[in-house]
Formats: C-alpha cells, structure tokens, sequence
C-alpha cells in the first residue's frame, strides 16, 4: 500500500495534500478548524448543520460556522 502525501484536485480547486480531518460531532467548531488550518496542512469539514436550525434564527449552530 502506497502511504504517500499528494496534492489532490476536486474539481477546479487544488489541495497541496490529501489530508482531510473527518468532521467530528461536537470537536470540529470554528475554533478547533482554525488552529487545524494555521498549525497544519490538514483541509477540515464541519459536520453537516441542519437547515431549520439556521431558517429559524437557532443559537444551536452558530459556534460551528462562521457567518
């Protein structure tokens, strides 16, 4: 098996790496992904945010995304 860093393309955007930090339930707030960034050359996700939360103007999301 071949364990080797490399740059990835998805679509027309290209990542100098093929790393990802899988989005973590309760871990992966906007916080947490910016010291991931600064710190490393891991590409991060948050985990998906239901969109009821964000229509009804709900505090439930807003430490996982920036606006």
């Amino acid at each position: 098996m071949n364990k080797t860093i490399k740059s990835i393309k998805i679509g027309k955007k290209s990542l100098e790496n093929n790393l990802f930090m899988a989005p973590m339930l309760g871990f992966t707030n906007v916080a947490f992904r910016e010291v991931l960034q600064k710190t490393t050359n891991i590409s991060t996700f948050t985990e998906m945010i239901p969109v009821n939360s964000l229509s009804k103007d709900s505090n439930y999301c807003k430490d996982l995304i920036k606006l």
